[in-house]
């Protein structure tokens, strides 16, 4: 029976220690706050801007002569010449082992971005695209919105993205009617042709309050087209502590003061001069008279995001065996094994009590006596003290008495 007892107490302590959890699930329903919007064009810089950045940066960029500076139209040789070494000045850039294994458009991206990373950070934020030029029409069930509503959250490979402020914003119905609806002016004619990968915007939907990466997350959606977000929420909590890895020790990341990465302060450099943003009218007019219906199509997108549905899931974390439930199971397996139980531990307590008192008294001088009582018959000797101690004694008539057993105090 030890045995046993033994080995089931280890098995629940064991099981109590690994900390397991349970997952309960729920469903919810609820007006619901729309998610964080954040929208990049995925030209990011305009044309028509080329000419305000640093040579090496407009060299990479292989944009016609006629946008650059003219201090910087002769340094194209040099550039295309120096991207053959970008993977032994810059090995972080590279996948493959030999630069050969690169190939030219993608080590051609890279040295953008780091060319980007050089110039200035203001600079960069004009050169890009502008949000109150890109919002055509913008509107949050039925209310109102406009360019005032975004915030400029400026990124490496997109260069002007911009975050949609939803936090004043509950949606208390679902479908599209019930949600963002926004047309978009992509400005095509200040894509870099030399660099063009498409047209469109790349949207992120993200939690508010956190920082957006279009990088890594979102999707690209095309120009021309509509395109819908059909959202459903679904509430996670996951358990911290010894538990699982989550913390909640990290204050919210506040919207309003997106963080502002100084390129100037880490690397300063000698910006090149720049000219008055002066513009070739004659042939403006012509390419604008000329640009066809199906060109101006492919600059304009509109781009919906809703809830599907107002009910959600919430997907809860709880520790599966606590402490209670510990408690309890070992009490079951004492009970079981070897009939233990509270009042039987009340009992043997009780007992070693006495038996540490008896022992105390014992040694301060204390004794037992038997205390001897004749029958009435015996009338000549009636009472007997007797040495010894058990059982029944002869009184002095010959007859037996029952003794009984007193503590007496010397």
């Amino acid at each position: 029976m030890t045995g046993a007892t033994t080995y089931q107490l280890i098995r629940l302590t064991k099981t109590f220690f690994s900390w397991p959890v349970k997952t309960s699930v729920n469903l919810a329903f609820s007006p619901l706050q729309l998610p964080a919007i954040t929208i990049c064009n995925t030209n990011p810089i305009r044309q028509s801007r080329i000419n305000t950045l640093h040579c090496d940066l407009q060299s990479v960029l292989r944009v016609d002569d006629k946008y650059k500076s003219p201090e910087c139209r002769e340094r194209k040789y040099e550039m295309e010449k120096n991207l053959t070494a970008l993977c032994s000045q810059f090995y972080w850039f590279c996948t493959g082992k030999d630069t050969e294994d690169v190939d030219e458009f993608s080590a051609r991206k890279k040295q953008i971005q780091l060319e980007i990373a050089k110039e200035n950070r203001k600079t960069m934020e004009e050169a890009g695209h502008q949000i109150a030029d890109m919002v055509l029409g913008c509107s949050m069930e039925g209310v109102l919105c406009s360019s005032r509503n975004f915030v400029l959250d400026w990124n490496m490979e997109y260069g002007n993205c911009y975050t949609l402020n939803t936090t004043t914003f509950t949606i208390f119905d679902s479908g599209p009617p019930s949600g963002l609806d926004v047309i978009m002016n992509l400005e095509i004619e200040e894509s870099l042709q030399s660099f063009k990968t498409g047209y469109g915007m790349r949207v992120v939907v993200h939690e508010p309050g956190t920082r957006p990466f279009p990088s890594s997350e979102g999707m690209t959606i095309s120009a021309a087209v509509e395109t819908h977000f059909g959202l459903r929420l679904e509430e996670i909590t996951r358990l911290g502590g010894l538990y699982g890895d989550c913390r909640n020790d990290i204050s919210e990341f506040d919207t309003g003061s997106y963080l502002k990465y100084s390129i100037k302060s880490v690397l300063e450099r000698e910006v090149c001069s720049r000219l008055n943003n002066a513009t070739d009218t004659e042939r403006c007019i012509e390419e604008k008279k000329n640009r066809s219906l199906e060109e101006r199509e492919t600059s304009f997108l509109r781009l919906r995001v809703y809830f599907e549905t107002l009910n959600f899931e919430q997907i809860m974390q709880e520790p599966f065996y606590d402490a209670e439930r510990f408690l309890s199971d070992i009490g079951g397996t004492l009970g079981l094994w070897i009939g233990a139980s509270l009042l039987g531990l009340g009992e043997l307590v009780e007992i070693f009590c006495f038996s540490v008192l008896a022992v105390f008294r014992r040694v301060k001088g204390h004794g037992f006596f038997l205390w001897s009582r004749s029958s009435p018959q015996d009338t000549g000797n009636n009472n007997h003290t007797h040495g010894s101690i058990g059982g029944s004694t002869l009184n002095g008539s010959g007859k037996i008495s029952t003794t009984d057993l007193f503590e007496i105090t010397a």
